[in-house]
C-alpha cells in the first residue's frame, strides 16, 4: 500500500475510506478523516454540539443533556444538596455561597429584605407583606415568632429517662394565640402557620431532653386545653430524634427495626395494640412503599460500610423515601444534623379515647419514650429485638412503664 492510499483510509477502523473530514474534542478540535460508520459511532456533547470518539467519557447533567469530559471540568459544578451535576451558569447560589441545581427552587425563597435566597426551612412568609423573609429579618408579630435553634442542657431524667435530644413540633387549630413569655422564650424556638392547618398554628421546641421533654408536653397540651385549641384530623404532632451519633452499622440497624416494626403494626392491625399504631398511617405519616425499602435493602441488608447518606449519594432511588414518611429517614442523608423525624403521632385519635389533655400529654410522653427505647434497642442491641404477632409478646422487651403503656393498647 502506498503512502497516498494510506490518506484515504479511515483512521479509526483502518478498513473503510474516508468519507468526511471531522474535528474532534472540546476546545482541541482535532481533525480526524474518517469513514460514514465511524461518524455515525461518534457521540456529540449536547452542550458545544463537538463530536467524540466512542470511548470518550460521557456525563448526564441534572436536566438530562449529556455533556463531554471537557464541558464537565470547566462549565459544570456540583450541586451541593443533591451532588447532581449542573451546568454552573444555571445554578442558584443562596446566601452562604452555596450552589444548587434549579431542581431545588421550589425548596428555596428570596428573602423580601436581603434579597438572599435561603432554604424554605429558614423561611417565613408573611401575609400582611405577601412576601417571604429570612427567619432573622422577619417582621414582628405578636403570635408568630422565629428564633434560630439551639440545644437546651438538662441533667434532670427522674421524670422522663430520654437522654437523646428530641425536637416536637406541636399543631392547633383555633383558640386563642399562644403569646410569647418567659416560658415560651426558653423552650419554643419557632411559632409559625402550617400548610396543613385550616386555620392553626405549629409551635417547635428547642432540641431538649430528660424531664424537659416531659414537662414541655404537659405545659403545652395545658396551654392548648385552656386556650380553647382543637385538634383536628389535619393536626399531627411530629418529634425530630437526633441521630447524628449512630454510626453505618446503628443506621442499618434502625432502618431495619422499624421496616420490621411496620410489618407488625401493618400486618396485625386487627389486634387493638397493634391498631394503636397502624390507624396513625394517614396522608400525613405514610407507611414505607416497597420501592423505598428495596432500594434501601440494597444498602441494609449487605456489607456496604458506608452511611444512609452515602447510599443516596451513590444510588439515588427513583422513588425516595416520602418526606411525610411516618418514619421520615430523609434528615439522614445530611452530613450534618442528621435525625429521624417520627411523624405518626395522631391526637384527634388518641383524644377520642382520653378524659382530658392532661391524658393526651401522658400518652404522648410514653409514645416518645417507646420509640427512644425501640431506637437505641435496635441501634444497640438489635440480635435481641423481637416483632411477634402478638403484643403481649412484643411488649415485654421494653422497660415497665413502657411495656405497661402498650400493654395497655391492648385492653383497649
Amino acid at each position: 500500500m502506498n503512502k497516498n492510499e494510506t490518506k484515504d483510509i479511515c483512521e479509526h477502523c483502518e478498513e473503510a475510506p474516508v468519507t468526511e473530514i471531522v474535528h474532534l474534542g472540546w476546545r482541541e478540535l482535532t481533525p480526524a478523516l474518517l469513514c460514514e460508520p465511524c461518524i455515525g459511532n461518534l457521540r456529540e456533547c449536547e452542550y458545544s454540539g463537538t463530536l467524540h470518539t466512542l470511548d470518550s467519557e460521557m456525563h448526564e447533567l441534572d436536566d438530562g443533556m449529556i455533556v463531554c469530559d471537557g464541558v464537565r471540568e470547566s462549565e459544570c459544578s456540583i450541586c451541593d444538596w443533591t451532588d447532581d451535576l449542573c451546568l454552573t451558569s444555571q445554578m442558584l447560589v443562596l446566601c452562604d455561597g452555596e450552589l444548587i441545581s434549579r431542581n431545588c427552587r421550589d425548596d428555596t425563597a428570596i428573602c423580601y429584605e436581603s434579597g438572599e435566597r435561603y432554604h424554605i426551612d429558614e423561611m417565613v412568609y408573611n401575609e400582611e407583606y405577601g412576601e417571604w423573609f429570612h427567619i432573622d429579618c422577619a417582621p414582628a408579630e405578636a403570635e408568630r415568632w422565629y428564633r434560630r435553634f439551639s440545644h437546651i442542657i438538662s441533667n434532670n431524667f427522674a421524670k422522663f429517662p430520654v437522654r437523646n435530644f428530641v425536637g416536637i413540633e406541636f399543631e392547633a387549630e383555633d383558640g386563642e394565640t399562644i403569646l410569647q413569655d418567659t416560658w415560651t422564650q426558653k423552650y419554643i424556638a419557632e411559632a409559625k402557620e402550617d400548610g396543613s392547618l385550616s386555620c392553626g398554628t405549629e409551635y417547635t421546641t428547642h432540641p431538649m431532653r430528660g424531664d424537659d421533654i416531659a414537662n414541655t408536653v404537659d405545659e403545652m397540651c395545658e396551654r392548648f386545653e385552656n386556650g380553647g385549641f382543637t385538634l383536628g384530623s389535619n393536626v399531627g404532632w411530629h418529634f425530630h430524634y437526633e441521630a447524628q451519633k449512630f454510626g453505618t452499622k446503628a443506621q442499618k440497624n434502625i432502618w431495619t427495626a422499624i421496616g420490621k416494626f411496620q410489618d407488625a403494626f401493618m400486618g396485625n392491625s386487627h389486634q387493638p395494640g397493634w391498631a394503636y399504631f397502624a390507624d396513625m398511617i394517614r396522608g400525613y405519616s405514610e407507611a414505607w412503599s416497597n420501592p423505598y425499602r428495596d432500594w434501601v435493602r440494597a444498602w441494609a441488608n449487605t456489607q456496604a460500610q458506608y452511611t444512609y447518606a452515602d447510599h443516596y449519594r451513590r444510588y439515588q432511588p427513583s422513588s425516595a423515601s416520602s418526606p411525610r414518611a411516618f418514619a421520615n429517614f430523609t434528615p439522614m442523608r445530611r452530613d450534618e444534623g442528621r435525625r429521624i423525624e417520627i411523624r405518626m403521632y395522631y391526637p384527634c385519635r388518641v383524644l377520642r379515647e382520653c378524659k382530658d389533655y392532661a391524658e393526651l400529654a401522658e400518652d404522648y410522653k410514653s409514645f416518645i419514650r417507646f420509640w427512644d427505647e425501640l431506637i437505641r434497642k435496635a441501634a444497640y442491641r438489635f440480635n435481641d429485638l423481637r416483632f411477634p404477632d402478638e403484643m403481649d409478646g412484643f411488649a415485654r422487651q421494653f422497660s415497665v412503664p413502657t411495656r405497661e403503656w402498650l400493654m395497655n393498647k391492648e385492653k383497649k
